[in-house]
């Protein structure tokens, strides 16, 4: 079976409770992996196809130039760690880590090679036939971010752009951010300043120059001490006419193999005529 598919504006889409309620620990070109991948799912998949991807085309995903050396060293240290990232729920009874991939599979040939992802079924929930209370956003608009506290940042936020604003305590932005310990439960940048510093302000900068939300934040001062800041308030215009440039394009087809029971998704870049 063979079925092609033109994937000319690879959008992601998320149920809101992946987005809101779990922290992810990927560096930044794993997000963007990530988020490709799951724009490669399509609206009417009932379970997860496992996912072909060249290595051309990931490079081109990560704007990685592929003139330059050490990209095979490079792309195999990113896909093994990626395949041990796990993302996590937190409660006050408890953490849950749950792993993103069922397996990623590495070819040793990186001029011709190819890696193959299979999402953890547990996430089904979360990216398969969302009717209800999701996110979806053209994956081009994390493409084009530069650091992975931008595009959690945006993640985070572009699930809020429907009601226009959100107020976050610290400890649960740091916790959405990753910038808790899960081992220690010692975080980074624990007051406003040093968080806004180095963490907020680059990443609001980006995103209101990048994507197709506007971003604003005030601090939320404590109404016990005015001099104690508590949380952090967001305010989010969504630019609904915005759209993503410089993406590369991409298609994809379902192709039978003896390898899997199901069908695997083979995406590769977009051939020019």
């Amino acid at each position: 079976m063979t079925e092609q598919v033109s994937k000319k504006q690879a959008v992601v889409v998320q149920g809101n409770e992946l987005i809101v309620e779990t922290s992810n620990s990927m560096k930044m070109n794993q997000l963007k992996i990530l988020y490709f991948l799951m724009s490669c799912i399509e609206r009417e998949d009932e379970l997860f196809f496992p996912i072909e991807v060249d290595y051309k085309t990931l490079l081109a995903i990560i704007n990685y130039d592929s003139n330059k050396g050490g990209k095979k060293a490079y792309l195999t240290d990113l896909l093994e760690d990626m395949a041990q990232k796990s993302y996590y729920i937190y409660n006050k009874e408890r953490i849950t880590v749950f792993p993103w991939f069922g397996c990623i599979q590495i070819d040793r040939d990186i001029e011709n090679g190819k890696a193959l992802f299979k999402f953890n079924e547990d996430l089904s929930k979360y990216l398969l036939q969302q009717t209800r209370n999701f996110t979806q956003y053209q994956f081009g608009f994390v493409s084009t971010l530069s650091s992975s506290y931008a595009i959690k940042l945006y993640n985070l936020l572009r699930s809020f752009a429907y009601v226009g604003s959100v107020d976050f305590t610290l400890e649960r932005l740091r916790k959405s951010l990753n910038l808790l310990n899960t081992k220690t439960g010692v975080d980074r940048y624990k007051d406003f300043k040093s968080l806004s510093k180095s963490v907020l302000s680059g990443a609001v900068e980006e995103i209101n120059a990048c994507t197709d939300i506007m971003v604003s934040y005030t601090p939320i001062k404590s109404t016990e001490d005015k001099r104690k800041t508590v949380g952090i308030h967001f305010e989010i215009n969504h630019r609904a006419t915005a759209l993503a440039k410089g993406v590369p394009q991409v298609e994809a087809e379902l192709v039978q193999t003896e390898a899997f029971s199901r069908p695997i998704r083979r995406v590769f870049l977009k051939k020019t005529s």
